[in-house]
């Protein structure tokens, strides 16, 4: 089968043929523009084109209708790419295309559900591939792209009514947010898509940008750096495995900014960028708190709180799950694997740490102590059930029976 990709985004490209081209038989064609998309699609004719929306001079919409004006084209079945979540503008999608897939790409759906929308059964779901040296290019190119933001707020600030700027800008933040979550920066995408968002709304209202919405914008473009430069330069100090602390937190998520914060309340942090990492993490030592991503580089993050559970050794340990969806299914599945907690995007992370440290001043304080007597065989009985829960202690007297003196 052979598919072309039209993207302007080259990691968006990338991503998406890598791993399309799991599958047997598969071969990838990319295009970085809508000229270079037509001419390919016309000279050597895929089987299905994934086609982006947004993208600058011919957008998405306009290449499909060039395709169908092309008898050689117009049978070519196409699937839209969109970060948009406007119920109007995915249903006129919808009705032009074989389907819409929405950004940011969910890598462990993604080839499944184009292969769906083409009529293909699934395979067996291929191993993911690795995307370690993808998430790297796109921190080494995420420097260029926030210069660029930088430059179009600065324009901006001089010209608070250049709309063709404001479009570069939105442009520019509408990339990040299309692209973060898939690369493992979902803060990216949260805060590139309501920069977006605020551009769109004075592009629409042919507004003067006003000195706050300059604000604004280069605040959200200076969060954008500081997740980006975490990456690279983490902050706090040093995991040290050795290191006594009184409450100990597994972190297998992407969002770097939650290990500075649950540090600087005292706690000792380890990190996993992916499952494997994470049961050697928990194999090695079970945690107090287990912070789990639904969606990692290498499978569904609720496999850890299964193997967490499956272990054994602490009961107390809570365990939370970030960055899933509102949807029901995703909440069943949390409740499930064992977890305490689900939290969905975008993620409250004030309200994953009280979290935190409400079970942690849970573990500080002393255990209850129950005094049951041996005379009741059902109270036995529930001492027997209950003895191996670590929060509770038990201890017990005898009752000797003796006799009245009247």
């Amino acid at each position: 089968m052979r598919l072309l990709i039209i993207d302007d985004e080259a990691d968006v490209r990338a991503i998406v043929g890598r791993s399309l081209e799991r599958n047997a038989n598969t071969k990838v064609t990319q295009a970085a523009t809508a000229a270079e998309g037509l001419r390919l699609a016309t000279t050597s004719p895929p089987d299905a084109i994934l086609l982006d929306v947004v993208m600058p001079g011919m957008d998405g919409l306009a290449v499909r209708a060039a395709l169908e004006n092309d008898p050689q084209t117009r049978e070519i079945p196409v699937i839209f790419l969109t970060g948009t979540s406007d119920d109007t503008e995915l249903h006129t999608l919808r009705q032009q295309s074989l389907g819409v897939i929405r950004k940011p790409i969910n890598l462990r759906t993604f080839n499944d559900e184009v292969m769906r929308l083409l009529g293909h059964k699934p395979e067996e779901a291929p191993r993911l591939p690795s995307l370690e040296d993808l998430r790297d290019r796109f921190i080494r190119g995420s420097e260029s792209r926030l210069q660029s933001l930088a430059f179009q707020i600065s324009i901006l600030e001089g010209e608070p009514r250049d709309l063709e700027s404001l479009d570069l800008l939105l442009r520019g933040f509408h990339s990040l947010a299309g692209i973060g979550t898939t690369h493992g920066f979902p803060k990216v995408t949260v805060l590139a898509r309501a920069a977006e968002k605020r551009c769109n709304e004075l592009l629409k209202a042919k507004a003067s940008v006003s000195s706050a919405d300059i604000d604004e914008l280069r605040a959200l473009t200076d969060s954008l750096s500081s997740e980006f430069s975490a990456s690279d330069h983490p902050t706090g100090p040093a995991d040290d495995p050795e290191k006594p602390a009184a409450y100990n937190v597994l972190l297998a998520v992407s969002d770097h900014a939650s290990k500075t914060l649950l540090r600087e309340r005292g706690m000792r942090v380890r990190t996993a960028a992916t499952i494997a990492e994470a049961v050697t993490a928990i194999d090695a030592a079970l945690p107090e708190a287990l912070i789990v991503e639904s969606d990692l580089p290498d499978g569904i993050g609720y496999q850890i709180i299964e193997r967490l559970r499956a272990k054994g050794g602490r009961a107390d340990t809570l365990a939370l799950v970030v960055g899933g969806s509102s949807g029901f299914l995703d909440k069943v599945e949390a409740i499930r694997c064992g977890a305490d907690g689900f939290f969905e995007d975008p993620v409250d992370w004030d309200a994953v740490i009280r979290r935190v440290e409400l079970h942690k001043e849970h573990l500080a304080t002393e255990a209850p102590r129950i005094c049951l007597s041996k005379m009741i065989p059902s109270r036995r009985s529930f001492s027997r059930q209950c003895s191996g829960r670590p929060a509770i202690r038990f201890w017990s007297v005898r009752i000797r029976k003796t006799s009245r003196r009247h």
